[in-house]
């Protein structure tokens, strides 16, 4: 992974005898090709020499073309870059033993030249060590750009030579030098990725207030902040000792990164200050900007910010903006000129199943059919979705065509209408599923005959909410369907960025919440057509996760095994006994766990990351496997054969654990259902529709969210439902 444009298997082995034929050390870097050219049984042709000096360019030459044949491997490419790319390919195909490689002819190009992987360094500080070996990382799943997150409300961590507050008082104590970022810079660099730094402003910008409160548009004194959200902390546009600072952090910056790019954040402006001061935000925004403008080209930079930046219609268009506000943010930009990124859809600080991830396009999804044609027949609700700390509405249309069959659609407040993937009607019960940028979404919604209402349930990831919604008899509906982007504008889609934000992420769990997930997102950014088929992606992901443990270090298992025996105090004994609980469950999806926390006022960095939610990978691959068609009764024999009886004892006696006692104890109600399903699919027989209910019943009162975490045998056993409904 990521799959290669162009594969032709030659159903050959090429096996080497001898370690000096073994291939190219790992992980391969450009000090690495000036060692192995021509020598170990690999011929490397490159176009242009290397001399090792100049930084990975935004546009570089990633193609390359191997051929592994018994006769030996040769590695051709227009540039360092692509043998980088090559290289990996040809690591990935070599087996545990470094001796045996399958005989491939593969021509590759990654289909964009923008696949990034932003670390938020700010809320919780990285060592330097950790970062180098998510490059590593990187590097092997062909991303090409660091996005580093430095600035924010929670601290600064560059420091400076001509403004030492800024490690004294934004810091915290936690700042990289600027030869450590050299540093950085430069390991990266070996690999082909770019760093782009960020300096998020004029918002977020708290730590800065702390340190030099003189820039800001309301007096101080300020503290940095220690809980998650959006402040009010502003710099003062109209102060020309702020642009003094900038000008002056650029010019620093600009001896560290080499990048033409720096990404000045403009998002989640909260205005209060500016308004104030008689201030209109969005203008003030604007003015801010075109002076930062300046600024950068004078450092001889472009800028890159996120999609808040072009509210200001009159952006220049050389302005690069970046998406988390979803796909249509990306179209619209992209339609006025704006070079554009996609990052929604690519949160990995969010725990979403990988192949969610996989199936999410950079480009816009297929309008859906908005209106009925001749004969058809229309229905709409105004759904209502309560989140907790926030109440979501959305319109839904179904239409059923003269053959009796139904294809629907839902537009969320703000969004373009979303065509249903799945949409069945089972009696009164109306079921539909799609992928949105929460995750994945599952309705179950039944309609009161008398009043044409809906009530029911959405799940999003894997998090049942409360779902209601009225009879729209006069609905807004949209008056068309949005234009798909034509190739001036497609062709400004530049690529993608995954994001990790670290409000809950550290150096103890960034790796169990990067991999293997990663290399899932950076396949949909490189592989223009990988091979179809969710099941046989996860196998080639398994294969990789382990090869990447192996060669390269990454410590995704590592991390979940030790957070795992920190919960039970290094007891082997016990850490098996949990193991039948981790099997069971996942971390809850989207917000769900952000938005418990913020309720429950534990949102911010004293809320320690000692919860078992915090050690678990984010998708329970067993659950999933058991969830797929068709059912496997041997493996489901297996499961609910399991003695589950010693978890609540074990839960009880620590204490990092007790809070999920009530999961433990639903365990034997849904094994004693889980059996009377699993009898009636093999026995070929349908449930009648008040038991289906009931075991329906049972399912949603065992679903809530516990301590963070959720049983993912739920959904599996919905399954089993299914399959005798």
């Amino acid at each position: 992974m990521p799959w290669p444009r162009e594969l032709r298997w030659l159903d050959r082995l090429l096996v080497s005898d001898s370690d000096s034929d073994s291939g190219p050390e790992l992980p391969a870097t450009r000090a690495t090709l000036r060692r192995i050219a021509d020598s170990g049984g690999l011929t490397l042709l490159l176009d242009t020499p290397d001399d090792g000096a100049p930084p990975p360019p935004p546009g570089m030459d990633e193609r390359y073309r191997l051929a592994v044949r018994e006769s030996g491997i040769v590695l051709h490419a227009a540039t360092v870059f692509g043998a980088l790319r090559g290289l990996q390919t040809l690591s990935q195909l070599r087996a545990g033993d470094g001796k045996t490689c399958p005989c491939v002819e593969i021509i590759d190009a990654p289909a964009y030249p923008w696949r990034g992987l932003l670390i938020d360094v700010v809320r919780r500080w990285l060592p330097l060590a950790v970062l180098k070996r998510q490059l590593d990382g990187m590097a092997a799943a062909k991303l090409n750009v660091l996005h580093w997150h430095l600035t924010d409300d929670q601290g600064w961590r560059l420091a400076s030579a001509r403004y030492p507050r800024l490690q004294s008082h934004a810091g915290g104590g936690q700042c990289y030098s600027l030869e450590e970022a050299r540093e950085l810079v430069a390991y990266a660099s070996e690999r082909g990725i770019r760093v782009v730094p960020e300096l998020d402003v004029p918002g977020h910008t708290t730590a800065l207030a702390a340190a030099y409160p003189e820039l800001f548009s309301a007096p101080g004194p300020y503290e940095i902040e220690r809980g998650f959200g959006v402040f009010k902390p502003c710099l003062d546009p109209r102060k020309p000792e702020v642009y003094e600072f900038l000008d002056h952090i650029l010019a620093e910056w600009a001896t560290v990164f080499p990048d033409p790019f720096v990404h000045i954040g403009g998002d989640e402006v909260e205005g209060s200050h500016w308004q104030a001061l008689g201030l209109a935000p969005r203008a003030a925004q604007a003015l801010f900007n075109r002076r930062l403008l300046e600024i950068l080209a004078r450092h001889g930079k472009t800028m890159l910010g996120w999609d808040e930046l072009g509210e200001d219609e009159a952006l220049p268009a050389e302005v690069m903006l970046q998406s988390w506000r979803g796909p249509d943010s990306l179209a619209r930009l992209a339609r006025r000129g704006h070079a554009v990124l996609l990052s929604a859809g690519f949160y990995l600080d969010q725990p979403h199943a990988s192949a969610y991830h996989w199936r999410r396009s950079i480009l816009p999804p297929a309008a859906p059919q908005l209106r009925c044609r001749a004969g058809e027949l229309a229905r709409h609700w105004r759904l209502h979705l309560d989140l907790g700390v926030q109440q979501l509405r959305a319109e839904l249309a179904l239409i059923e065509d003269k053959a009796g069959q139904w294809r629907g659609w839902i537009a969320f407040e703000g969004q373009a209408p979303l065509a249903l993937q799945t949409l069945a009607w089972r009696g009164a019960e109306l079921c539909f599923g799609l992928d949105t940028w929460m995750g994945e979404l599952s309705a179950r919604l039944h309609e009161e005959a008398s009043s044409a209402r809906l009530q029911g349930v959405i799940r999003i990831a894997n998090v049942l909410y409360p779902a209601e919604g009225e009879a729209l008899y006069a609905p807004d509906q949209p008056s068309a369907a949005p234009a798909p982007l034509d190739e001036a504008a497609l062709a400004r889609v530049r690529g993608a960025e995954a994001a990790l934000w670290s409000e809950l992420v550290d150096a103890h769990n960034i790796d169990l919440r990067l991999w293997p997930r990663l290399f899932a997102v950076a396949e949909r950014f490189w592989s223009a057509a990988p091979p179809p088929g969710e099941a046989a992606m996860l196998q080639r992901l398994d294969a990789v996760s382990q090869w990447a443990v192996r060669e390269l270090g990454l410590q995704h298992e590592a991390q979940h095994r030790q957070g795992l025996l920190a919960l039970v105090d290094g007891d082997e004994r016990a850490l098996a006994e949990l193991q039948r609980l981790v099997c069971l469950i996942e971390p809850a999806g989207y917000y769900a766990r952000q938005h418990r926390k913020k309720l429950s006022g534990r949102y911010h960095l004293d809320e320690p990351l000692n919860r078992l939610a915090d050690v678990l990978p984010a998708e329970n691959r067993l659950m999933q496997e058991l969830a797929r068609a068709p059912v496997d009764l041997a493996r489901w024999r297996a499961l609910l054969a399991e003695d589950w009886g010693g978890l609540p004892a074990l839960l009880r006696g620590y204490a990092g654990l007790a809070a999920l006692l009530p999961l433990a104890e639903r365990l034997p109600g849904l094994r004693v259902l889980g059996l009377e399903l699993l009898d009636a699919v093999e026995q070929g027989q349908v449930l009648p529709e008040p038991r289906r209910r009931a075991a329906q019943q049972t399912l949603d009162a065992a679903a809530p969210m516990v301590d963070e975490v959720v049983l993912a045998l739920v959904p599996a056993l919905e399954s089993l439902l299914e399959a005798c409904s």
